[in-house]
């Protein structure tokens, strides 16, 4: 049967002094209900630790295990060990991964092709303890079912691996998935998923198939199993992918498959937040999938369960097939027999009187029925990362346990391999002690949410194991965390949260003890959204200075055609503005309506983005005395936010109206600062006018009241149309009082002549604040450009020698 790895993710070092007695497998097995458990065997001494074991079975029944073995304290040396049963009893340990020291990840898969079982083991490895970015992604395989090895070999020599797993074909054909490190983003490590395969007997380039937010996402603990359907073989995998910094509920489980030449799938999400560690199992064109997630928004996680019937095109709605009592069945592993059935093993917390881990189990004949979650091992050490294989119609089962002293391996099975007679000899252990109950509550929010109230109001009930202290904070702290102080048990609080409303989300930790017994509860949390300001932010534009080109129609009456928009930001020409309203971000309970000058709009339901366009109030419209249109006159723009809550949030802009256009009066020159001919496309100029204007005010003496000037190069000495300056002049910004612009364009595409060497005249109207232009210009003297000429301005580099 083929295999894939265990995922390890933690690791809790409290020794324990209990293992179940063990029962006499052989009598029993004949009244043994298929998807029931033996008892368990240690598989490796005390005076060495191991942790994270991973189990496959070959089609002759003999059983594979591969872990790390380290020393008892976990802080030494650690080596990828190997053992098999295959002489009748489980063989001594053999080292897969020297030289090097400091190992870990361990995956397995075998095939058997020919009669002969092929076995394939990943891992990652580094030559220390040191940094992390030293790791890489090794493969060992053995053609003879375990007896000889060939030296590891790394998949991706340059590319930064964790989490490796590795699965063997129908074909023989190994196949890798792993996290690949590729740098930080903002301080943030960047891990995606990469893939490599080794057809030919060399590892293929590794391809980073999943990258679910470049620069935003952490990406890892892949699984990966085949299918061969109508001869074409499809490559399945599974990934956890999290936001940074989004904490547990910001983890999911995505699937994605590869069908035979074909690229790679679109990761989908497959159901449940608060989703890591996925496995993967196939058979035919079935494939199956567990991993753990939060039951709804709980902070119970249990294991999950999805089967795709069509070879992963489609995929069953998540169900949870763990206990469903908080608070914790962690890192499941899921299994499959020659019959058919489909086991799935975990790692269950606070179920047993010692408030520590057991190995759970969920069986089911056909993979659609589903038995009641049983415990497989109950015992006073911890009991994690366990692991499953299937054989005939049976499972076998390793984890490490502490229950002894130091973790070791340890193996269960729900009955013999394939027929095989032998089973590990067991090691007795001490009686357990008397269990000392464990500490338990529930805490719940009896307070409104969403509110503007940051007072929090909650209950604490249902006490377990006769607590009399408390602790609660509304900042995160752990279980043995010692910054939040305890006090006396009370039955209910009230958390003021105003240094974390921010955000609007807020959240109340609280812990219990029993002070006598020294037994100490889980952290548990209660939300809410608290919202006490409007968190949008209305922003509001002229129509000069809008984000987006003005719409048809929105010209003033009296607005000059063709006039350029991006002068004087606190100067319009225009009786109406541009106001943007973003939606608030979530958990926040976002903008129900918004007021803009008169006009009230409540939009249901309320866009990301509300825009619109609204008129000036008040307004004066009447007859502007000495000038044109409608008086000069200063208008304010007004816009008030209200969210859900009625908190409200006013926003309002003042500019300068102004229609009247500068006036340009008789006279005026432009000279041209480098003489009458260019061999470079831009000049400087220096130009003479006396400009007024009854609107626009700035430090220029009063015949220079302009804010720039409106420049075109053309071919000839009559002043262009305002309809030439709009399509192909320039806008210039000139500092008040200055009659210089440092750079003007002598090509532009109004005609073929004018992209060519060849006579110019520089042609300027002057403009206001608002926009506004000269109806009368100035013109140039005729300028030469060269042929050949630059394009653009001149570039000098630096003398680097002599």
């Amino acid at each position: 049967m083929i295999k894939s790895r265990r995922i390890f993710g933690r690791m809790t070092l409290i020794a324990g002094c209990l293992l179940l007695t063990i029962a006499t497998v052989y009598s029993l097995r004949s009244a043994q209900a298929i998807g029931t458990w033996s008892g368990a065997v240690a598989l490796t001494p005390t005076d060495r630790g191991a942790i994270f074991p991973e189990i496959a079975v070959d089609s002759t029944g003999v059983i594979h295990v591969v872990y790390v073995e380290t020393s008892t304290d976990l802080n030494g040396s650690r080596t990828i060990s190997y053992k098999n049963n295959k002489g009748g009893t489980f063989s001594a340990p053999r080292s897969l991964s020297s030289p090097f020291t400091f190992v870990g990840d361990p995956s397995i898969s075998l095939i058997t092709i020919g009669g002969t079982v092929r076995v394939h083991v990943a891992y990652t490895a580094r030559q220390d303890a040191g940094s992390n970015l030293t790791t890489r992604v090794y493969h060992a395989v053995s053609n003879d079912g375990g007896t000889n090895w060939a030296a590891g070999t790394t998949v991706a020599p340059n590319l930064v691996g964790f989490s490796p797993s590795v699965h063997v074909d129908q074909t023989g054909v190994a196949h890798i998935v792993f996290g690949g490190y590729e740098g930080l983003n903002n301080g943030q490590p960047i891990i995606n998923i990469f893939y490599s395969t080794n057809p030919s007997g060399s590892w293929s380039a590794p391809q980073k198939i999943a990258s679910r937010e470049d620069g935003n996402s952490y990406n890892s603990f892949p699984a990966i199993t085949t299918t061969y359907v109508n001869n074409v073989l499809t490559v399945h995998v599974f990934y956890m992918g999290q936001v940074h910094n989004a904490g547990e509920f910001g983890k999911w489980v995505y699937s994605m498959r590869k069908v035979g030449a074909g690229g790679w799938s679109v990761p989908a999400v497959r159901g449940t937040t608060a989703a890591n560690f996925p496995k993967l199992v196939a058979v035919g064109s079935a494939v199956y999938a567990t991993w753990q997630g939060s039951v709804g928004a709980t902070t119970d996680i249990e294991p999950f369960y999805s089967v795709s019937a069509d070879n992963g095109s489609t995929w069953s709605a998540p169900v949870s097939r763990g206990t469903n009592t908080s608070a914790q069945g962690s890192r499941p592993d899921i299994a499959r027999a020659a019959n058919n059935s489909v086991m799935i093993v975990w790692d269950e917390g606070f179920q047993t009187s010692d408030n520590k881990t057991d190995i759970w189990a969920n069986y089911s004949p056909n993979g659609a029925a589903w038995a009641s979650a049983t415990p497989v091992y109950k015992a006073s050490g911890f009991s994690l990362e366990s692991d499953v294989a299937g054989s005939c119609d049976e499972f076998h089962a390793v984890w490490h346990d502490s229950v002894s002293g130091p973790y070791r391996i340890f193996f269960s099975q729900t009955g013999l391999a394939c027929g095989t007679t032998i089973l590990p000899t067991p090691t007795p252990v001490p009686p357990t002690a008397t269990p000392i109950p464990p500490v338990n509550f529930t805490l719940t929010r009896t307070s409104v949410s969403p509110t503007t109230n940051p007072n929090i109001n909650a209950s604490l009930a249902n006490f377990e194991g006769s607590p009399n202290e408390m602790r609660y904070s509304p900042t995160p702290f752990a279980a043995n965390d010692t910054t939040v102080g305890w006090i006396g048990l009370q039955a209910a609080i009230t958390v003021n949260t105003s240094s974390a409303v921010a955000n609007c989300g807020v959240t109340i930790y609280a812990q219990v003890r029993n002070t006598n017994t020294g037994q100490v509860s889980t952290v548990k949390s209660v939300s809410a959204v608290v919202d006490t300001a409007v968190q949008s932010q209305a922003m509001i534009y002229t129509m000069e200075h809008a984000p987006q080109p003005r719409p048809a129609g929105t010209k003033a009456p009296n607005e000059q055609d063709f006039a350029p928009d991006g002068a004087d930001p606190n100067y319009t020409r225009s009786m109406t503005f541009v106001y943007r309203i973003p939606q608030e971000p979530v958990p926040c309970v976002g903008i129900k309506s918004y007021k803009v000058e008169s006009f009230v709009r409540s939009p249901s339901p309320f866009p990301n983005l509300e825009e619109g366009i609204a008129p000036f109030q008040p307004f004066s419209t009447g007859l502007d005395v000495g000038g044109i249109g409608s008086p000069e006159q200063t208008v304010t723009a007004n816009v008030v936010l209200t969210d859900t809550l009625n908190n409200q949030a006013a926003f309002a802009k003042t500019v300068f109206y102004d229609d009247d256009p500068p006036i340009l009066a008789n006279g005026g020159s432009i000279s041209f600062t480098n003489g009458l001919t260019s061999d470079i496309s831009v000049v400087p100029i220096t130009f003479d006018a006396d400009v007024t204007d009854d609107g626009y005010t700035n430090a220029a003496p009063a015949n220079q009241k302009y804010w720039g000037v409106w420049v075109v190069a053309t071919a000839n000495a009559t002043m262009p149309t305002p309809a030439v300056f709009a399509q192909y002049g320039r806008v210039h910004y000139v500092a008040p009082g200055s009659e210089q612009v440092d750079y003007i364009s002598l090509t532009n595409d109004s005609a073929p002549a004018l992209r060519e060497p060849g006579t110019r005249f520089v042609h300027i109207r002057f403009l206001d604040g608002a926009g506004n232009y000269s109806e009368q210009g100035i013109t140039s003297p005729q300028i030469t450009l060269s042929n050949p000429f630059q394009e653009g301005l001149r570039t000098y580099l630096p003398v680097i020698a002599r």
